[in-house]
Protein backbone atom coordinates (compact mmCIF):
# COMPACT_ATOMS: atom_id res chain seq x y z
CA UNK A 1 0.00 0.00 0.00
CA UNK A 2 1.48 3.32 -1.00
CA UNK A 3 1.45 6.06 1.62
CA UNK A 4 1.09 9.68 0.82
CA UNK A 5 3.67 11.99 2.43
CA UNK A 6 3.66 15.47 2.51
CA UNK A 7 7.00 17.81 3.96
CA UNK A 8 6.68 20.93 6.08
CA UNK A 9 5.51 23.23 3.35
CA UNK A 10 4.09 21.60 0.27
CA UNK A 11 1.86 23.52 -2.19
CA UNK A 12 -0.90 21.99 -4.41
CA UNK A 13 0.56 23.66 -6.86
CA UNK A 14 3.06 21.81 -7.13
CA UNK A 15 0.69 18.99 -8.66
CA UNK A 16 -1.31 21.22 -11.13
CA UNK A 17 -0.07 22.00 -14.35
CA UNK A 18 -0.61 24.74 -16.33
CA UNK A 19 0.37 26.46 -19.15
CA UNK A 20 3.03 28.95 -18.70
CA UNK A 21 2.60 32.60 -20.01
CA UNK A 22 5.68 34.10 -22.18
CA UNK A 23 6.34 36.27 -19.82
CA UNK A 24 7.06 33.50 -16.95
CA UNK A 25 9.04 31.31 -18.84
CA UNK A 26 12.19 33.08 -19.61
CA UNK A 27 12.80 33.69 -15.88
CA UNK A 28 12.07 30.27 -15.25
CA UNK A 29 14.76 29.29 -17.30
CA UNK A 30 16.93 31.52 -15.27
CA UNK A 31 16.02 30.15 -12.10
CA UNK A 32 16.16 26.29 -13.23
CA UNK A 33 19.98 26.84 -14.79
CA UNK A 34 21.09 28.69 -11.37
CA UNK A 35 19.55 26.28 -9.78
CA UNK A 36 21.25 23.30 -11.41
CA UNK A 37 24.79 24.95 -11.40
CA UNK A 38 24.27 25.61 -7.26
CA UNK A 39 23.01 22.07 -7.57
CA UNK A 40 26.24 20.67 -8.97
CA UNK A 41 28.09 22.96 -6.46
CA UNK A 42 27.22 21.26 -3.80
CA UNK A 43 24.88 24.33 -2.61
CA UNK A 44 21.85 22.43 -2.11
CA UNK A 45 20.24 25.16 0.04
CA UNK A 46 20.31 27.84 -2.52
CA UNK A 47 19.93 24.87 -4.98
CA UNK A 48 16.39 24.03 -3.85
CA UNK A 49 14.97 27.78 -3.30
CA UNK A 50 16.06 28.38 -7.23
CA UNK A 51 14.55 24.77 -8.33
CA UNK A 52 11.28 25.44 -6.64
CA UNK A 53 11.18 29.29 -8.03
CA UNK A 54 11.40 27.81 -11.06
CA UNK A 55 8.74 25.36 -11.23
CA UNK A 56 6.26 27.91 -9.70
CA UNK A 57 6.80 30.21 -12.78
CA UNK A 58 6.75 26.79 -14.99
CA UNK A 59 5.63 23.51 -13.74
CA UNK A 60 7.68 20.97 -16.31
CA UNK A 61 7.67 17.30 -14.48
CA UNK A 62 11.73 17.27 -14.96
CA UNK A 63 11.55 20.42 -12.64
CA UNK A 64 9.70 18.66 -10.10
CA UNK A 65 11.83 15.50 -10.63
CA UNK A 66 14.92 17.62 -9.96
CA UNK A 67 13.60 19.16 -7.19
CA UNK A 68 13.16 16.15 -5.26
CA UNK A 69 16.58 15.44 -5.86
CA UNK A 70 17.20 18.41 -4.32
CA UNK A 71 15.12 18.42 -1.19
CA UNK A 72 17.16 14.68 -0.68
CA UNK A 73 20.35 15.53 -0.95
CA UNK A 74 19.63 18.32 1.86
CA UNK A 75 18.49 15.44 4.32
CA UNK A 76 14.90 16.52 3.96
CA UNK A 77 13.62 12.90 3.46
CA UNK A 78 9.93 13.53 3.82
CA UNK A 79 10.06 16.71 1.34
CA UNK A 80 11.71 14.61 -1.08
CA UNK A 81 9.18 11.66 -0.72
CA UNK A 82 6.26 13.66 -1.51
CA UNK A 83 7.99 15.62 -4.42
CA UNK A 84 8.51 12.25 -6.06
CA UNK A 85 4.95 11.01 -5.59
CA UNK A 86 4.07 14.89 -7.12
CA UNK A 87 6.14 13.72 -9.56
CA UNK A 88 4.38 10.39 -10.56
CA UNK A 89 1.46 11.51 -10.25
CA UNK A 90 2.06 14.48 -12.80
CA UNK A 91 3.67 12.31 -15.13
CA UNK A 92 0.29 9.88 -15.10
CA UNK A 93 -1.79 12.62 -16.05
CA UNK A 94 0.37 13.36 -19.55
CA UNK A 95 -0.35 12.02 -22.74
CA UNK A 96 1.11 8.76 -23.99
CA UNK A 97 3.92 10.29 -25.82
CA UNK A 98 5.07 12.50 -22.97
CA UNK A 99 4.66 10.08 -20.38
CA UNK A 100 7.39 7.76 -22.71
CA UNK A 101 9.92 10.82 -22.41
CA UNK A 102 9.67 10.40 -18.70
CA UNK A 103 10.09 6.78 -18.27
CA UNK A 104 13.39 7.22 -17.00
CA UNK A 105 13.03 9.17 -14.51
CA UNK A 106 9.94 7.80 -13.87
CA UNK A 107 11.66 4.68 -12.68
CA UNK A 108 14.84 6.90 -10.93
CA UNK A 109 11.83 8.41 -8.93
CA UNK A 110 9.32 4.95 -7.77
CA UNK A 111 12.77 3.47 -6.69
CA UNK A 112 14.24 7.22 -4.65
CA UNK A 113 10.55 7.30 -3.33
CA UNK A 114 10.79 4.01 -1.90
CA UNK A 115 14.02 3.86 -0.04
CA UNK A 116 12.91 7.95 1.62
CA UNK A 117 9.63 6.24 2.76
CA UNK A 118 11.77 3.84 4.97
CA UNK A 119 13.60 7.02 6.58
CA UNK A 120 10.99 8.96 7.36
CA UNK A 121 10.30 10.12 10.85
CA UNK A 122 6.79 10.54 12.09
CA UNK A 123 5.18 12.92 14.82
CA UNK A 124 1.92 13.21 16.53
CA UNK A 125 0.39 16.21 18.44
CA UNK A 126 -1.89 15.70 21.02
CA UNK A 127 -4.08 17.92 23.04
CA UNK A 128 -5.50 17.28 26.28
CA UNK A 129 -9.06 17.26 27.29
CA UNK A 130 -8.68 19.81 29.80
CA UNK A 131 -7.53 21.56 27.17
CA UNK A 132 -8.90 25.63 27.01
CA UNK A 133 -11.17 25.75 23.98
CA UNK A 134 -9.85 27.96 20.74
CA UNK A 135 -6.22 27.18 20.79
CA UNK A 136 -4.26 27.72 18.13
CA UNK A 137 -1.40 25.47 17.17
CA UNK A 138 2.07 25.39 15.25
CA UNK A 139 4.64 23.53 13.49
CA UNK A 140 7.32 25.79 12.46
CA UNK A 141 5.30 28.83 12.40
CA UNK A 142 2.44 27.06 10.17
CA UNK A 143 -0.87 26.61 11.64
CA UNK A 144 -1.88 22.94 12.37
CA UNK A 145 -5.36 22.48 10.99
CA UNK A 146 -8.02 20.28 13.73
CA UNK A 147 -7.42 17.15 11.50
CA UNK A 148 -4.44 16.75 11.82
CA UNK A 149 -4.34 16.91 15.92
CA UNK A 150 -3.73 13.14 16.60
CA UNK A 151 -2.43 12.24 13.75
CA UNK A 152 0.96 10.33 12.75
CA UNK A 153 2.11 12.48 10.30
CA UNK A 154 5.61 12.23 8.41
CA UNK A 155 7.98 15.22 8.80
CA UNK A 156 11.70 15.92 7.47
CA UNK A 157 14.16 14.82 10.62
CA UNK A 158 15.98 17.39 12.58
CA UNK A 159 14.31 20.18 15.06
CA UNK A 160 10.87 21.35 14.89
CA UNK A 161 9.28 23.81 17.11
CA UNK A 162 5.60 23.31 18.24
CA UNK A 163 4.05 26.10 19.70
CA UNK A 164 0.61 26.62 21.18
CA UNK A 165 -1.56 29.71 21.72
CA UNK A 166 -4.92 30.03 23.11
CA UNK A 167 -7.74 32.46 22.74
CA UNK A 168 -6.96 34.14 26.18
CA UNK A 169 -3.81 35.10 25.00
CA UNK A 170 -1.20 32.95 26.03
CA UNK A 171 1.65 31.56 24.32
CA UNK A 172 4.40 28.41 24.76
CA UNK A 173 6.47 27.08 22.56
CA UNK A 174 8.85 24.19 22.43
CA UNK A 175 11.05 22.26 20.47
CA UNK A 176 11.04 18.82 19.37
CA UNK A 177 14.01 16.82 17.45
CA UNK A 178 13.43 13.90 14.67
CA UNK A 179 15.57 11.55 13.70
CA UNK A 180 15.29 9.12 10.71
CA UNK A 181 12.57 6.45 11.42
CA UNK A 182 11.60 7.71 14.58
CA UNK A 183 7.61 7.94 15.51
CA UNK A 184 7.64 10.51 18.48
CA UNK A 185 3.98 12.44 20.29
CA UNK A 186 3.78 15.42 21.65
CA UNK A 187 1.43 16.30 24.54
CA UNK A 188 0.61 19.42 24.60
CA UNK A 189 0.97 20.24 28.76
CA UNK A 190 -3.10 21.75 29.44
CA UNK A 191 -1.16 23.68 32.94
CA UNK A 192 1.18 25.24 30.67
CA UNK A 193 -2.14 27.57 29.13
CA UNK A 194 -4.39 28.40 32.56
CA UNK A 195 -7.27 29.44 32.10
CA UNK A 196 -8.28 33.12 32.49
CA UNK A 197 -8.68 34.09 36.30
CA UNK A 198 -11.89 35.88 37.66
CA UNK A 199 -10.65 39.15 38.64
CA UNK A 200 -10.06 40.26 42.79
CA UNK A 201 -13.33 41.29 44.33
CA UNK A 202 -12.54 45.55 44.60
CA UNK A 203 -9.11 45.00 42.26
CA UNK A 204 -8.70 48.28 40.19
CA UNK A 205 -9.72 47.46 36.64
CA UNK A 206 -7.67 50.05 34.22
CA UNK A 207 -8.78 50.47 30.06
CA UNK A 208 -12.22 49.66 28.73
CA UNK A 209 -13.50 47.19 31.65
CA UNK A 210 -12.79 50.07 33.78
CA UNK A 211 -15.57 52.29 32.20
CA UNK A 212 -17.40 49.13 31.40
CA UNK A 213 -18.12 48.93 35.90
CA UNK A 214 -18.10 52.77 36.24
CA UNK A 215 -21.37 52.74 33.64
CA UNK A 216 -22.80 49.67 35.56
CA UNK A 217 -22.49 51.76 39.23
CA UNK A 218 -24.09 54.44 37.59
CA UNK A 219 -27.11 52.43 36.62
CA UNK A 220 -27.54 51.15 39.61
CA UNK A 221 -27.69 54.77 41.28
CA UNK A 222 -29.70 55.49 38.78
CA UNK A 223 -32.65 52.55 38.75
CA UNK A 224 -35.40 52.20 36.24
CA UNK A 225 -38.81 53.65 36.24
CA UNK A 226 -40.52 50.30 35.96
CA UNK A 227 -43.21 49.28 33.40
CA UNK A 228 -45.74 51.62 35.54
CA UNK A 229 -45.18 54.27 33.75
CA UNK A 230 -46.27 52.74 30.54
CA UNK A 231 -49.24 51.00 31.87
CA UNK A 232 -50.00 54.54 32.63
CA UNK A 233 -49.87 55.41 28.99
CA UNK A 234 -51.81 52.34 27.86
CA UNK A 235 -54.79 53.64 29.98
CA UNK A 236 -53.89 57.27 29.04
CA UNK A 237 -54.56 55.85 25.37
CA UNK A 238 -58.27 53.96 26.30
CA UNK A 239 -59.18 57.18 27.77
CA UNK A 240 -58.87 59.34 25.08
CA UNK A 241 -60.46 57.02 22.72
CA UNK A 242 -63.49 56.27 25.50
CA UNK A 243 -63.51 60.31 26.02
CA UNK A 244 -64.43 60.63 22.42
CA UNK A 245 -67.01 57.57 22.07
CA UNK A 246 -68.69 59.11 25.06
CA UNK A 247 -68.51 62.48 23.30
CA UNK A 248 -69.73 61.32 19.93
CA UNK A 249 -72.67 60.26 22.23
CA UNK A 250 -73.21 62.52 23.84
CA UNK A 251 -73.85 64.68 20.68
CA UNK A 252 -75.93 62.16 19.36
CA UNK A 253 -78.15 62.71 22.31
CA UNK A 254 -78.58 66.70 22.26
CA UNK A 255 -79.55 66.49 18.70
CA UNK A 256 -82.55 64.87 20.12
CA UNK A 257 -83.24 67.10 22.71
CA UNK A 258 -83.27 70.15 20.57
CA UNK A 259 -85.97 67.76 18.62
CA UNK A 260 -88.07 66.49 21.64
CA UNK A 261 -87.97 69.59 23.57
CA UNK A 262 -89.43 73.39 23.88
CA UNK A 263 -87.91 75.80 26.19
CA UNK A 264 -88.44 73.65 29.81
CA UNK A 265 -90.89 71.37 27.76
CA UNK A 266 -89.97 68.17 26.79
CA UNK A 267 -91.39 65.01 25.35
CA UNK A 268 -90.84 61.66 27.69
CA UNK A 269 -88.44 60.95 24.64
CA UNK A 270 -86.79 64.30 24.94
CA UNK A 271 -86.17 63.99 28.88
CA UNK A 272 -84.58 60.43 28.79
CA UNK A 273 -82.40 62.05 26.16
CA UNK A 274 -81.57 64.58 28.13
CA UNK A 275 -80.80 62.43 31.19
CA UNK A 276 -78.47 60.24 28.93
CA UNK A 277 -76.65 63.24 27.56
CA UNK A 278 -75.26 64.56 31.04
CA UNK A 279 -74.01 61.30 32.11
CA UNK A 280 -72.59 60.52 28.51
CA UNK A 281 -70.80 64.14 28.52
CA UNK A 282 -69.66 63.61 32.29
CA UNK A 283 -67.96 60.15 31.24
CA UNK A 284 -66.56 61.57 28.14
CA UNK A 285 -64.63 64.53 30.14
CA UNK A 286 -63.34 62.09 33.11
CA UNK A 287 -62.08 59.87 30.45
CA UNK A 288 -60.38 62.86 28.31
CA UNK A 289 -58.80 63.38 31.97
CA UNK A 290 -57.57 60.15 32.59
CA UNK A 291 -56.42 59.84 28.94
CA UNK A 292 -54.41 63.12 28.99
CA UNK A 293 -52.72 62.93 32.13
CA UNK A 294 -51.78 59.02 31.35
CA UNK A 295 -50.20 60.10 27.76
CA UNK A 296 -48.23 63.08 29.80
CA UNK A 297 -46.91 60.01 32.07
CA UNK A 298 -45.80 58.44 29.03
CA UNK A 299 -44.12 61.29 27.30
CA UNK A 300 -42.12 62.36 30.73
CA UNK A 301 -40.59 58.75 30.97
CA UNK A 302 -40.06 58.31 27.33
CA UNK A 303 -37.86 61.96 27.63
CA UNK A 304 -35.92 60.87 30.67
CA UNK A 305 -34.77 57.45 29.08
CA UNK A 306 -33.83 59.02 26.13
CA UNK A 307 -31.55 61.44 28.38
CA UNK A 308 -30.36 58.21 30.30
CA UNK A 309 -29.18 56.97 26.76
CA UNK A 310 -27.63 59.68 25.99
CA UNK A 311 -25.66 60.41 29.16
CA UNK A 312 -24.67 56.54 29.25
CA UNK A 313 -23.20 56.73 25.71
CA UNK A 314 -21.17 60.01 26.98
CA UNK A 315 -19.44 58.36 29.21
CA UNK A 316 -19.22 55.11 27.64
CA UNK A 317 -15.07 53.83 26.48
CA UNK A 318 -16.19 51.46 24.29
CA UNK A 319 -17.33 47.68 25.00
CA UNK A 320 -14.82 45.27 27.16
CA UNK A 321 -12.20 43.63 25.30
CA UNK A 322 -11.87 39.84 26.00
CA UNK A 323 -10.59 37.83 24.72
CA UNK A 324 3.10 24.05 9.07
CA UNK A 325 20.42 10.78 -1.24
CA UNK A 326 20.78 10.27 -4.07
CA UNK A 327 19.06 11.27 -7.13
CA UNK A 328 19.94 11.25 -11.18
CA UNK A 329 19.24 12.39 -14.29
CA UNK A 330 19.58 16.35 -13.04
CA UNK A 331 20.52 17.35 -16.99
CA UNK A 332 17.94 18.09 -18.87
CA UNK A 333 14.79 20.71 -18.38
CA UNK A 334 11.47 19.40 -19.62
Amino acid sequence: MRRRFRGRTLLCALVVTRVASAQDVAPAEEFYRNGVADYRAGKYDVACREIEASYRLDPLPGVLFTLAACEARLGRIATAAAHYEDFLQLVATLPVDQQAMQSERRQVAMAQRSLLIADVPYLTIVLPGKMPLNVIVRRDGSVVDNASIGKELPLDPGEHVISVESDKGTKYEQSITLEKRDHKTFAVDATALPAARSPTPGALQSGPNLAAVSNAKGARKRPSAGAWPYIAGGFGGAGTIAGTVAGILAIGEKRTVDQQCSGSVCTAEGKQAADTGKIEALASTIAFGVGIAGLVTLAIVVIVDRGRIEESRMHSDGPPIGLSMDAAGVTARF
